[in-house]
């Protein structure tokens, strides 16, 4: 490098390279760990399970209860089911759903291939035998809804041709199965012998159930019947059933299916010392592995699969009796890394994730406000993470000369109830469970007490280059001194 006809010394011309390499380290956006992003979607959601989906452009949308008027001590109490999106720039809030009388309860959200979303909830809840149980769909231009059953705790999922499935647990507590076959609905008994509490207080203690449809239309159920977890897999002639887990209290997370059509799913052990645990069928057995501590979190966890079937895994953790988080668990190939998405006061609620093509997160949560009534009355949050989004207030609830009203279309004449279904003792060739769940060899977690930013990590790096950059000229230095010799 010439300067006034001069050559630099080597030694600076090492050191101007290593400042360079540090440099492009400490201002390179994607350099170090993961940048969370978080807004406030609406200050008058209800303490409620939530649900979140992403669209077809990897916008997500959420689905979940509010009140009227913000509080639920605050007259009138009048509960709505709300629908939030994102438009790119802000939050788009409609109401779906208006009940007067009493408490509107969990929902479940997903989107078919036309980007239509579909919703399955309850109204008129009483405790411990649910509600109706409701559909509402998007039709392009308004929400279709309709009264399918009784029970609680339902899941959603869209088939190939765009039709609804539902599975839920029914007013006697038995596992059902509603399907939308174009007329009505259809509705069967999966499990004659999967009576529990439909709507039990301790929320997700054996009276979960959670479902995914691979791409032969073929039903997966993963549900919970007190201290067992089992396996239901549809078929054309009915229903195979497995006992996965048994003699454990537990909170039970969601199903997903991988590429494969293998299932995953996630659950929280224990009482007091909860562990989150991750269970996938791996095309021959049963691979079960220890993720975490849960640090006494009183709720389930969520699971999603990226583009390569690596899990991705939320919950929320305490660290304290008042204080929460959401914590996102990520495979990285040999271990579990651990990062904190958003800290919060008071919370308890399940965290629902999505990934987008690009493999980025999308949470929803909920935070408990301090009202005096902090037990009811929830702030609803978004985080994500590595996905650039302008900060913005939500916008206001269309007003109802601009908003869709529901359009209310009643189903046909009662449901088709096919016979009861007997346990099948033969398993599926692609489902067949081990004797029993084993905890997998792979190493245990790796949890870090706190993770630091992608700035503390550069200056970290940039500081290390810079000691070597000194030890660099030290050296180069005295080798010419020892060649003037």
């Amino acid at each position: 490098m010439p300067m006034n006809g001069k050559r630099l010394p080597v030694w600076a011309t090492a050191v101007l390279l290593i400042i360079t390499v540090a440099f492009s380290a400490f201002v390179s956006p994607s350099f170090g760990a993961s940048t969370w992003n978080s807004q406030v979607v609406d200050l008058t959601a209800y303490r409620a399970e939530l649900s979140l989906a992403l669209d077809a452009t990897g916008n997500p949308h959420i689905a979940y209860i509010a009140t009227e008027t913000g509080s639920y001590y605050t007259p009138p109490l009048r509960f709505l089911l709300k629908f939030a999106s994102w438009n790119g720039s802000t939050w788009d809030i409609q109401t779906i759903d208006a009940d007067n009388a009493s408490t509107i309860g969990l929902s479940s959200l997903t989107f078919d291939s036309e980007n239509h979303a579909h919703i399955v909830y309850f109204s008129q809840v009483t405790y411990p035998n649910g509600g109706l149980m409701k559909y509402a769909h998007w039709t392009g231009s308004n929400w279709s809804i309709q009264t399918v059953d009784t029970g609680a705790r339902a899941a959603i999922a869209i088939d190939s041709s765009d039709k609804p499935h539902i599975a839920y647990a029914g007013e006697d507590g038995l596992l059902k199965y509603a399907s939308w076959n174009g007329i009505n609905w259809t509705i069967q008994i999966v499990d004659p012998q999967s009576n529990r509490p439909p709507m039990a207080f301790n929320r997700g203690i054996g009276s979960d159930q959670y479902l995914a449809i691979d791409s032969s239309d073929k039903p997966f159920i993963v549900y919970a019947v007190n201290s067992t977890v089992k396996l239901a897999v549809g078929n054309q002639s009915g229903w195979t059933i497995q006992e996965l887990i048994s003699n454990e209290t537990l909170q039970l997370g969601n199903i997903v299916l991988d590429s494969c059509g293998n299932p995953h799913f996630t659950y929280v052990l224990g009482l007091g010392n909860y562990s989150l645990f991750y269970t996938f069928w791996n095309g021959s057995n049963w691979s079960t592995q220890k993720v975490s501590r849960v640090n006494g979190s009183s709720d389930g966890s969520y699971i999603a699969l990226d583009s390569e079937n690596n899990p991705r895994i939320t919950y929320i953790g305490s660290a304290s009796p008042n204080y929460y988080a959401v914590r996102y668990v990520k495979w990285v190939g040999s271990e579990w890394e651990i990062q904190t998405a958003a800290e919060m006061g008071s919370t308890d609620y399940v965290a629902p994730l999505a990934l987008d093509s690009m493999g980025n997160p999308h949470i929803g949560y909920l935070t408990l406000r301090n009202t005096g009534y902090s037990w009811v009355d929830a702030t609803l949050h978004y985080v994500t993470s590595n996905h650039s989004i302008p900060v913005s207030t939500p916008s206001p609830e269309p007003s109802p000369s601009s908003s869709n009203s529901p359009s209310v279309v009643t189903s046909s004449p009662a449901p088709l109830l096919s016979p009861v279904l007997t346990e099948t003792a033969t398993p599926k060739p692609t489902v067949v469970a081990s004797p029993s769940l084993t905890e997998s060899s792979l190493p245990s977690p790796t949890v870090s007490p706190s993770f630091l930013s992608g700035t503390d990590v550069a200056v970290i790096v940039v500081v290390v280059l810079a000691v070597a950059a000194v030890v660099v000229v030290l050296v180069l230095k005295k080798r010419k001194l020892s060649d003037g010799l």
